[in-house]
């Protein structure tokens, strides 16, 4: 003989139950349709202690992560033309790209678009973006923000082999500025000729001193190099 039972499975607004008819061939089948039907209906909590898991917490974004990075494990450990170099490379790009973005929504894809999107740089120049930014990616997997880095998969790729070529002036150009040194203050008078005839750099020029100079042996001895903030060397 058939089984047959109502069951109520919830409430209306003005707290009216709500039942559905179950039927089965035993008294064991019955009980297993009567407890599918609550565990399935609105009722469930009455009979089950169900705790929703927490939300987990936001990630932080890109922008602002970074620049703790920058701050704690950088600024005042890289020379001051370095530091304007992370500068540049931290605001004219990846802050541009990410600003805003949680650190776990960054893929490996979005990596390689913005590499792609730079194809124009000098291999050198996405080279060194690359390795700061899984640098950052690396800081938040060790800090337990993200699962892994998106930036150590090996199927990144450089989309440049764009040389950056620094040519020696022509011996016709060399000439017409030592033809020119007499229109310099003194100061330029005595860098521009350092720069011409020594390979001295501009900052280890800067950083001359007169006890430098040994004009009995006709030597310099470069033992120094100066940068000023920004890398502005003026």
């Amino acid at each position: 003989a058939k089984h047959r039972i109502r069951v109520c499975v919830g409430y209306t607004k003005d707290g009216s139950p709500i039942t559905k008819q179950v039927s089965a061939n035993s008294e064991l089948e019955l009980t297993d349709k009567i407890v599918r039907m609550v565990l399935l209906s609105d009722r469930r909590c009455e009979f089950i202690d169900i705790q929703e898991a927490p939300p987990e917490p936001a990630a932080p974004v890109f922008d602002a992560y970074a620049e703790e990075w920058y701050q704690t494990f950088k600024a005042g450990r890289i020379k001051p033309t370095t530091a304007y170099n992370y500068r540049l490379i931290l605001e004219n790009h990846l802050y541009r790209k990410w600003a805003g973005i949680p650190l776990n929504q960054i893929t490996t894809k979005d990596i390689q678009d913005f590499l792609n999107e730079r194809k124009s740089l000098a291999e050198k120049t996405l080279l060194e973006m690359k390795i700061m930014i899984k640098s950052i990616l690396e800081s938040a997997y060790r800090d337990g923000i993200i699962q892994k880095n998106p930036a150590a998969d090996s199927r990144i790729v450089i989309p440049s082999r764009k040389k950056t070529i620094r040519k020696a002036l022509e011996v016709g150009d060399i000439r017409d500025i030592i033809g020119s040194l007499y229109k310099l203050d003194e100061m330029d008078r005595r860098y521009m000729p350092l720069l011409l005839f020594t390979g001295m750099r501009r900052g280890e020029i800067l950083g001359l001193q007169w006890g430098d100079v040994d004009l009995k042996k006709n030597v310099l001895h470069v033992v120094r190099n100066i940068s000023y903030p920004k890398g502005q060397n003026d």
